[in-house]
């Protein structure tokens, strides 16, 4: 396997939180605090993404998702057709029961809010949102992974919680 590039890391790293907090901008101080990279290599970083417009910094020097950004959205939602048909069936439920409904994906031990819709008046959590997958939530993504997989998730489970709660099988 080839050695990760960590200035790529960095990048996908800057991305994602963003991507987490569309509606905010962050200082180079507070993504370096965010994110736990030197000032150096942030700045190396964010000038980069900026200048390939993945990221815009405003008057105020903060940062944000920039317009290329748009373009990988959609890109993604077209090969992923499977997405946008979860996408389009969350939003007719939604409206028809007056509930907010998430699709999530998984990556790594954490799901990741990818579409959230709610009825008009209710907080959303905020699409690009992760949550680490403790017991028991997550189930969904193990159903069918094998038993070393379960186990090692229900391994994970904080203290105080039941193994029959997070038990599968």
């Amino acid at each position: 396997m080839a050695r990760p590039a960590l200035s790529a890391a960095r990048a996908l790293d800057v991305l994602n939180f963003l991507a987490a907090h569309p509606d905010d901008a962050f200082t180079l101080s507070d993504l370096v605090r965010r994110l736990g990279v030197n000032v150096a290599s942030m700045h190396a970083v964010l000038a980069v993404l900026e200048e390939r417009e993945y990221v815009r910094r405003d008057a105020e020097k903060s940062y944000g998702l920039g317009p290329m950004a748009v373009p990988l959205g959609h890109a993604a939602l077209r090969r992923n057709r499977a997405m946008a048909t979860a996408i389009a069936e969350i939003d007719a439920l939604s409206a028809e029961f007056g509930v907010t409904g998430l699709v999530v994906g998984a990556a790594g031990a954490e799901m990741v809010v990818m579409h959230e819709v709610a009825p008009p008046g209710v907080e959303t959590r905020g699409i690009g949102q992760r949550i680490r997958m403790l017991p028991p939530i997550g189930g969904v993504f193990y159903a069918w992974a094998d038993d070393a997989a379960i186990d090692a998730w229900i391994a994970t489970a904080p203290r105080g919680v039941r193994t029959a709660e997070t038990d599968l099988r």
